[in-house]
């Protein structure tokens, strides 16, 4: 089974696949590896044009929705 996930807003819309790359794209500008994630979390706030998120835990960053 394949899944998706968007956010819309308006007649914008991301896939969860934009925001995990961009995710990976910090961690890895970092000097971190990718397979050294062991969760990634993601918080949505579309008041703030943003999707916040953290990875294991210990790594938090931000990415533009729209």
């Amino acid at each position: 089974m394949k899944e998706s996930f968007f956010v819309q807003i308006g007649s914008e819309e991301k896939e969860i696949g934009f925001l995990k790359n961009e995710a990976k794209k910090d961690w890895k500008s970092a000097g971190k590896m990718v397979k050294d994630i062991d969760t990634l979390d993601f918080y949505i706030k579309p008041h703030d044009n943003k999707c916040y998120y953290s990875i294991n835990k210990d790594f938090d960053g931000s990415i533009d929705l729209f």
